[in-house]
């Protein structure tokens, strides 16, 4: 049997967000992320340590969850492999913040997360808490409220 490492499994997390014949049908994304955080579990079990970079990994499969469990995970590595110093943790410290906050029906902290009712409605920027500034958002390299608006514009203009 081969062994499976985080960053394979970060790899294919990855690649099936790319696949235009899985985006058609989202629900093989989903049993394939539940099948790699099944992994992640594993793989939990039987190691202790890991690499800002392995943390990383981990926060972006849990981050690709559907429960607040799965969330508060995803906020927990990335955090740790931010702590360890790894640059892009910052973002999905963020991400994971505001996709938790979202989960609990709160307002989402940085504005990294967007959504859509159903198939034919607009991309939304999911509400943001106005006490949050752009200078916090930039410590987590997350863009300005006014650029997360524009992104939303871009997201709606795609055909």
């Amino acid at each position: 049997m081969q062994k499976i490492n985080l960053f394979e499994l970060y790899k294919a997390d990855q690649a099936d967000r790319k696949n235009p014949k899985l985006l058609a049908d989202f629900g093989k994304i989903v049993e394939r992320d539940k099948a790699r955080r099944k992994e992640v579990r594993n793989i939990l079990a039987k190691k202790k340590r890991f690499t800002a970079k392995e943390y990383y990994a981990m926060a972006m499969i849990f981050q690709h969850g559907t429960t607040i469990t799965h969330y508060r995970l995803a906020l927990r590595y990335a955090n740790k492999s931010r702590v360890l110093g790894y640059e892009e943790a910052k973002w999905l410290t963020a991400a994971a913040t505001d996709r938790l906050l979202m989960k609990q029906g709160k307002l989402q902290k940085y504005g990294t997360q967007f959504r859509k009712k159903n198939a034919k409605s607009k991309w939304r920027l999911y509400p943001v808490d106005p006490k949050t500034t752009d200078a916090e958002r930039a410590n987590f390299n997350v863009p300005s409220l006014h650029e997360a608006l524009q992104n939303e514009k871009e997201l709606n203009s795609k055909k």
